[in-house]
């Protein structure tokens, strides 16, 4: 078999590439032939170990685990534990608002901690989103569940605040999990629970 002249002015170029990368000057043993002249055919198993260059998610938790995430700034951690579930909420007097038509209200209570070592500001308003039928939903700003979560304020450290959101979805809709980042969604971190 000859070699095109191509090929053959290549192969210094390749040598020193594999010598510079640190590869050994060794060549490996040449594999076993056949009578036919020709190499057998070895199939490699595939790898059965995750890829390092993915992660997998953490599994959702239930209602009532406690889930600790970190915030944006140094010292910043928050403990959330989805508390309670109130499907559908009942419509009375004293609700501020009404479900436009054809929806309904959907309200989780939560209690948020600071468990970090600096004070920290949380608005689960904007921390907390419903996923529903693959969508994701935000927060009504006002609860339609007292009491609510005002605002964003401050929670020192060792401090908690517990409260509802409530979330407008239509009558048929399936809820699937809550997720919850804080610093209003800036954390890398976030915590999930299923739903159903």
């Amino acid at each position: 078999m000859r070699l095109r002249p191509t090929v053959l002015a290549m192969v210094p170029l390749v040598a020193a590439a594999l010598i510079g990368c640190g590869g050994s000057s060794k060549s490996p043993p040449a594999p076993a032939t056949t009578s036919g002249g020709t190499a057998p055919v070895t199939t490699v198993p595939p790898s059965t170990a995750p890829d390092p260059g993915t992660s997998t998610p953490a599994p959702d938790a239930e209602t009532g685990k406690r889930l600790a995430i970190a915030g944006i700034l140094q010292g910043e951690r928050i403990a959330v534990t989805l508390l309670e579930v109130r499907d559908p909420v009942q419509i009375t007097t004293e609700t501020p608002f009404e479900p436009g038509e054809g929806d309904r209200y959907y309200a989780l209570r939560l209690k948020v901690e600071n468990i970090g070592t600096v004070p920290t500001n949380e608005s689960p308003q904007t921390a907390a989103k419903l996923f529903v039928d693959g969508g994701a939903v935000d927060p009504e700003i006002l609860s339609a569940v007292s009491p609510g979560f005002d605002g964003n304020p401050t929670i020192a450290v060792r401090g908690s605040l517990t409260g509802w959101v409530t979330f407008e979805i239509s009558q048929n809709a399936v809820p699937q999990r809550l997720t919850y980042t804080p610093r209003a969604g800036f954390s890398k971190e976030s915590g999930s629970w299923a739903l159903n």
